[in-house]
């Protein structure tokens, strides 16, 4: 054989390494990108921890890679799966290994003790200066105690004066930052990618819309007005809601009850998808550059 068909077979075996790296490279992003991650879960909750118990479950890739977290009884346990090993999800200490740890933790203090007591006492001084106790000072009669001083009530009302008038500053401050907030969004520039992430928005939120929604929810606050505009940014939404999340707003005590469970897939695809044309769009990262300058 030929040096030079050395020199071809050689380039050969290098073209044909670099090509499969390079389908085990363009296989693992096509993977990454269209392989849904699929999440199912479920929460319920009577208002308190104790009550509530979260079982949330996420597999990847035939459930080659799994996670699953948990919550029971206000204790938390997070299990991780890469393959067939298995991460975190430690187990808590038995009984008997409880009963030990105590038994050791309440004898170190009597072995402290027996070495206090084993220590030889000094020998008193024989010229020892005996020290005669201290008068203690005498107590005032409640007759002699001076008077305590009274607030004035002009303090007092300086005082809510005071708190209107910092709340008032509070105020002049919020519209001087929102006629600075309203001119930066009326920008031409500005406008135009806000209109943009605002139309891909409404596409990615489509795509990453769950499968399954179902719940029913009891909310209040102590104070009914929040509890009401809770109720209305519901109402906003319910077309979408319709027939998946029920909200009882109450409006006499203070009360979050319900449970919900959610079952959906995501591709990493809806998310370059998202970002890309905005990336490529002048407007949108000059709006970004102004963004990290502006300051209120």
């Amino acid at each position: 054989m030929s040096i030079l068909g050395i020199f071809l077979t050689i380039l050969k075996i290098i073209g044909i390494i670099l090509l499969s790296i390079i389908g085990c490279i363009l296989l693992l992003m096509l993977v990454i990108l269209f392989v849904a991650i699929k999440y199912d879960g479920e929460i319920e909750t009577k208002g308190n921890l104790e009550s509530t118990q979260v079982n949330l479950r996420i597999s990847w890739f035939f459930k080659l890679v799994r996670l699953n977290y948990s919550l029971k009884n206000g204790k938390s346990e997070l299990v991780t799966k890469i393959l067939f090993k298995t991460l975190g999800g430690e187990k808590e200490n038995s009984s008997e290994e409880r009963e030990v740890f105590k038994e050791e933790e309440f004898k170190e203090p009597e072995k402290a003790e027996e070495k206090f007591e084993e220590e030889p006492k000094e020998p008193k001084k024989e010229n020892q200066q005996i020290t005669e106790p201290e008068e203690k000072p005498k107590e005032r009669s409640p007759e002699t105690s001076p008077p305590k001083k009274k607030r004035k009530k002009g303090y007092t009302f300086q005082k809510i004066y005071d708190k209107i008038e910092s709340f008032g500053a509070k105020l002049e401050g919020l519209e001087e930052k929102k006629d600075k907030i309203f001119n930066f969004i009326q920008d031409k520039n500005h406008r135009a990618a806000l209109g943009q992430v605002k139309e891909k928005g409404i596409i990615l939120l489509k795509r990453l819309k769950p499968k399954y929604l179902k719940g029913n929810v009891c909310l209040g606050f102590e104070d009914p007005y929040h509890t009401g505009r809770v109720a209305a940014i519901y109402s906003v939404f319910s077309p979408w809601l319709y027939e998946r999340i029920t909200l009882y707003p109450n409006f006499e005590d203070r009360v979050l009850e319900g449970d919900l469970r959610i079952k959906g897939n995501v591709r990493v695809i809806a998310l370059v998808c998202f970002l890309l044309p905005l990336v490529l769009k002048r407007e949108v990262r000059t709006t970004y550059k102004d963004i990290r300058k502006f300051k209120l």
